[in-house]
């Protein structure tokens, strides 16, 4: 495996919605993770002629990046979430374990934690509501 096929390969995820990828290659392997958030999509309630689109709902959901264990807090001492907390963009408001390695799931807008739509220890997939912010 050469740099310029990592390259390709990086290159290809980097244009997929794939965040995590491994590749075997005779005696070499090479695992490969993006850390993207997947950005929410919000619909648009039908608008009537004379008045502009506007959102269906004022929340805006925090996604888990990938499939694995939703982890409300670090073993280390993180306080728990709570509804009404204030969270900035950036902020970490839970983790995903896979394979034993914790990765922190942020808000992506500032605001107030509404609704926890999970619980501590469940499993939950890639695009997965974690918890809605209230802006």
């Amino acid at each position: 495996m050469t740099l310029e096929d990592i390259g390709e390969i990086v290159a290809t995820l980097e244009a997929s919605d794939v965040i995590e990828c491994e590749v075997t290659s005779g005696a070499h392997a090479l695992r490969i993770r993006l850390d993207r958030v997947p950005q929410p999509v919000v619909p648009l309630l039908p608008k009537s002629d004379d008045e502009p689109a506007v959102a269906a709902a004022t929340a805006q959901p925090v996604l888990s990046p990938a499939t694995g264990f939703l982890r409300l807090r670090h073993p280390l001492g993180d306080s728990l979430l709570t509804p009404g907390l204030a969270v900035k963009t950036g902020q970490i408001v839970a983790y995903l374990e896979v394979e034993s390695v914790l990765s922190p799931i942020v808000a992506t807008v500032d605001g107030v934690i509404g609704a926890i739509n999970v619980s501590d220890g469940d499993l939950v997939t890639f695009g997965a509501s974690i918890v809605d912010v209230h802006p």
